[in-house]
């Protein structure tokens, strides 16, 4: 909101941000009524993209309005909340299509990411072009307006914890009273999503009102960014003067490129620290010292990201591509736009051509953000291409091909799979049908339910049969074996026969027959990241005894027991 703002003005403004935040409310409150409880309404089960649309657009459209508001004119900024409208059908359309395969699936993080920093991009272009009314912005306009939509959305993040964090202390206080209204009001979706959103747009009004104390922030965090310039320039000048001494072929597999990402990523901020608005650093030591240390962090700049891609290509040429990886190559061919832009500005004056490279390179991650979400660049796709391919061109043996997580590869790498389930290749044909998703059943209303519902248990390799009662320990212990298949395998655990059964929630329950029944000894807890690793791990074999015992290692995956709730009692 400009300053200074008329009263007047300032009330229609609030009224008009808090009209919208309760509306967003409303409109999410409605939405998730229909999924709640047992059985979603008819039209979202019947629909679940579409709801899925209508879900991202209620959650998301409001926000360009909101910051827009006394910032970008009337027509501009209908046609922004327009264009982003477009952006959220396309891309959440794809998203859904891709990985919302069976049901009410929410959106992918990677989506959630995309859109944004897609919203961000265009929202401070859209205000600084307005701004100075024209087509290219000026980079101090620019400026202002990412800062400044920056600051709204952290200053409200802000007010809505703080104000739920005081309402969580108020509400325990009754409660300690005998007085639970506040408490039971707070756990009810009805109060909690409608206020959290006008609370949301009374948090961006609030910030924006206060224009110069969000600047002051904003100096005092430039001033710490830039004085983290000089430690950074010279760990990355070390850093790159060790590497003749010890040789790339120790800094090798995605890991590697992530961390050299990173630190290039890096170097960008601090460099545009440093160089803030463009205005002047003042003299003295000190600012000839953040002035040398951004033209060196430029410098080492192009170096590390040429790093980093050779890398990341020799791990593909290896591996092939993962959607992290093809995530990873879209990052590095923005980056590599800023090392050459910000390389040629060490040479100039002031480094100013900064500042047209910043803003050229925004516009340049507006069409690789929408690549990366529709059939263009598809990180899925992609993957499901490269790990395909290199099985069927013999550099990758069927037996130590995962087709799990092929299959995980959204709705590309499940046709992918279909299609290898019809090669002629017999052991290719056999293992890419085993790994084929089978018809769910489907999940029970209730636990009561549940426990009629069939239990989906089979033993481990295949042809082997179930021992007597197992099935039914399963169910008494919970009945997570119902919505999902589970396997069995008979290991050996402290020199005794064991059946450890799995994922349940991606743990694996080590089960021991014991008189006429069976006890649970332990659950084998898998890292989220790793649970499809471990499930594949399992069924191509018995796991291992890890280093550290009583652990178990399954498809390079170490599981660590937790005890049994039995036996804290």
């Amino acid at each position: 909101m400009p300053d200074p703002v008329s009263p007047a003005a300032s009330r229609a403004l609030i009224a008009a941000r808090l009209g919208i935040g309760l509306a967003q409310g409303v409109a999410l409150r409605a939405l998730s009524a229909m999924v709640e409880g047992a059985v979603p309404h008819p039209w979202a089960a019947a629909n679940p993209k579409g709801f899925g649309l209508l879900v991202l657009l209620a959650a998301l459209l409001p926000l360009p309005v909101l910051l827009g508001l006394g910032h970008i004119r009337g027509r501009a900024l209908a046609a922004w909340t327009l264009a982003s409208a477009a952006l959220i059908l396309l891309l959440g359309g794809h998203d859904l299509r891709q990985h919302g395969e069976l049901s009410l699936t929410p959106a992918s993080n990677a989506l959630m990411l995309s859109l944004g920093g897609l919203l961000f991009i265009g929202q401070a272009l859209m205000a600084a072009a307005d701004a100075g009314r024209r087509w290219w912005p000026r980079y101090p306009d620019l400026f202002e307006a990412a800062w400044r939509t920056g600051m709204q959305l952290a200053l409200a993040l802000a007010f809505v914890l703080g104000f739920w964090l005081i309402y969580w202390i108020g509400s325990m206080l009754f409660s300690g009273i005998g007085i639970k209204a506040l408490r039971d009001l707070g756990g009810r979706s009805g109060f909690v999503i409608p206020v959290t959103t006008a609370l949301g747009a009374a948090g961006i009004h609030l910030a924006d009102s206060g224009g110069r104390l969000t600047r002051g922030l904003r100096a005092l965090l430039l001033a710490l960014g830039a004085w983290l310039a000089p430690p950074a320039a010279g760990l990355a000048a070390a850093f790159l003067l060790s590497l003749p001494f010890t040789g790339l072929e120790v800094f090798r597999g995605s890991e590697a490129a992530s961390w050299l990402t990173a630190a290039a990523a890096g170097l960008v901020v601090l460099i545009n620290a440093v160089h803030g608005d463009g205005g002047s650093r003042g003299e003295g030591s000190a600012a000839l010292l953040l002035g040398l240390s951004a033209r060196l962090s430029a410098v080492l700049l192009p170096v590390l990201v040429a790093l980093a891609a050779l890398v990341l290509a020799r791990t593909v040429g290896s591996r092939g591509l993962t959607e992290m990886r093809v995530e990873g190559a879209a990052v590095l061919a923005l980056l590599a736009a800023y090392a050459v832009a910000y390389a040629f500005a060490a040479r100039r004056p002031a480094m100013r051509a900064i500042e047209p490279a910043n803003t050229t390179i925004a516009l340049l991650a507006i069409p690789v953000l929408v690549a990366l979400n529709t059939p263009l660049a598809d990180p899925a796709r992609l993957t499901a291409e490269s790990q395909t391919g290199r099985l069927l061109r013999g550099e990758v043996a069927p037996d130590d091909f995962d087709f799990y997580r092929l299959g995980k590869a959204g709705h590309s790498g499940g046709r992918a799979l279909a299609a290898l389930a019809r090669h002629p290749d017999p052991e290719i044909a056999r293992r890419a049908d085993a790994a084929l998703p089978r018809p769910e059943t489907p999940p029970p209303a209730t636990l009561e339910d549940a426990a009629e519902a069939p239990l989906r248990l089979r033993a481990l390799p295949d042809g082997t049969a179930l021992p007597p009662g197992l099935a039914e320990a399963m169910m008494q212990v919970r009945p997570e074996c119902v919505e999902e298949e589970c396997v069995a395998r008979l290991v050996e655990l402290e020199g005794q026969d064991t059946w450890l059964v799995g994922p349940v929630y991606g743990g694996f329950r080590a089960m021991r027959a014991e008189g006429a029944g069976w006890r649970l000894l332990a659950i084998f807890n898998a890292p989220l990241q790793c649970r499809d690793a471990a499930r594949a791990g399992l069924r191509a074999g018995p796991p291992n005894a890890a280093p550290w015992l009583p652990a178990l290692e399954l498809g390079g995956v170490v599981l660590r027991p937790v005890l049994p709730r039995d036996h804290c009692r």
